[in-house]
């Protein structure tokens, strides 16, 4: 993601790119949504691989979640870019990147179920936007469609990825300047 337009900023392509009179959205879209077909693409091959291992699919539960899937990518992309356009070299943003990405990854409870953590660890999970994506993508394979965090779940990933979307463009905006 980011570190792409590390290498692209100094080899002048952003630069180009931001001469042109092409629109800032549809140049952060363009590379949020090449990153979002590869998220999507290594989420086929995990479900394609756990299918064996016992995963039953429910069509209309895993469509919803392949959509979150696509909203959280189009979350994080741009935070990456807006980072990059920011930071300017891969040596600085790879401390960044990772110092957000690790306890936004272990506070979701992607890895172990929160719910086997202590309660104040719980707590500080909720105010993670990702926790209520995961607890909504696994309501939906369980097909609990039932489940409130499925909503809120939505509603977070569309707010943050409008947000995102809007203050990535906002950069590329100033990359121009």
């Amino acid at each position: 993601m980011g570190f792409g337009l590390c290498d692209e900023m100094r080899e002048g392509v952003v630069e180009r790119m931001t001469v042109t009179p092409m629109s800032r959205v549809a140049m952060l879209m363009g590379r949020t949504l090449r990153d979002v077909v590869l998220l999507l693409g290594q989420g086929l091959i995990l479900v394609a691989l756990a299918i064996p291992f016992g995963l039953e699919i429910n069509l209309g539960g895993v469509a919803v979640a392949f959509g979150m899937l696509v909203l959280i990518g189009i979350m994080m992309s741009p935070v990456s870019y807006i980072l990059a356009l920011v930071l300017k070299s891969e040596d600085s943003l790879a401390p960044v990147v990772n110092g957000m990405a690790v306890p936004l990854l272990l506070l979701s409870g992607v890895m172990l179920p929160m719910s086997l953590a202590p309660d104040w660890l719980q707590t500080i999970a909720r105010f993670n936007p990702l926790y209520h994506a995961v607890a909504a993508i696994r309501a939906l394979f369980n097909a609990s469609y039932g489940d409130g965090e499925i909503v809120t779940g939505l509603v977070l990933l569309v707010v943050l990825s409008m947000v995102t979307i809007s203050l990535g463009a906002r950069s590329f905006g100033r990359a121009a300047s």
